[in-house]
């Protein structure tokens, strides 16, 4: 099942609208701590084709948010190593926008072989952004950096999540474009397709070990 992560704005129906004539199956609507209201969303599905996830954006942990999903967006190599280390983010999000120039063997995409195995041992997937791409015009840079940080994540068994992560709603692109994309900058098949898929199957382990635990409590 195909779903997308959005930033919504008093926009949700029109989000949810396109993403269910663009073939997806499920939306991730994902607020800051004082936007999110999972009432809120429970409204928005008694009306929605589609299903509807919930995600807050958090910059340190808080255990009081109960959302399906905890994201964090990447600032520098101390601040992405605390996220993956000791806090409860599921999907870090636009590595690829680290400030500084690339080295001359590599690029400076945010990711290297310890922070994959941090994130591969604590289930935090590496996020990439289509809409912070399109918003910087598919700079040549960021292209090199997401195309590294692919091959980092395909060699030390880290999953990516490829998704919109769009605030306006016409940002949304289908699923099969989004495939092409990873494709056409040198994903193989394989991780350009598990990339869509993972999000559905990280907010549904999500929402099982949740309610497992709230009922053994």
């Amino acid at each position: 099942m195909y779903v997308d992560i959005v930033f919504p704005s008093k926009n949700e129906i029109k989000f949810i609208h396109l993403a269910s004539l663009l073939g997806y199956d499920g939306l991730c609507l994902c607020y800051s701590p004082k936007e999110f209201s999972q009432k809120r969303i429970d409204e928005l599905q008694s009306q929605s084709p589609i299903k509807l996830y919930s995600a807050v954006k958090l910059n340190k942990p808080n255990k009081k948010i109960k959302s399906d999903l905890i994201i964090s967006e990447a600032k520098d190599e101390k601040y992405n190593r605390q996220r993956l280390e000791k806090s409860n983010v599921n999907i870090l999000f636009n590595l690829e926008n680290q400030s500084g120039n690339d080295f001359i063997h590599q690029r400076n995409s945010g990711l290297n072989h310890i922070l994959c195995n941090l994130a591969s041992k604590n289930r935090v997937s590496i996020g990439i952004s289509f809409s912070n791409l399109m918003n910087k015009s598919f700079s040549p840079l960021l292209i090199g950096r997401i195309s590294q940080n692919l091959r980092l994540c395909k060699k030390y068994k880290t999953k990516v999540i490829f998704a919109s992560f769009a605030k306006d709603p016409y940002e949304l692109r289908s699923p099969l474009d989004l495939r092409s994309f990873l494709i056409s900058i040198g994903s193989d098949n394989q991780i350009a397709k598990e990339s869509l898929i993972n999000l559905f199957e990280m907010v549904e382990d999500n929402k099982t070990r949740i309610f497992n635990h709230v009922k053994v409590e």
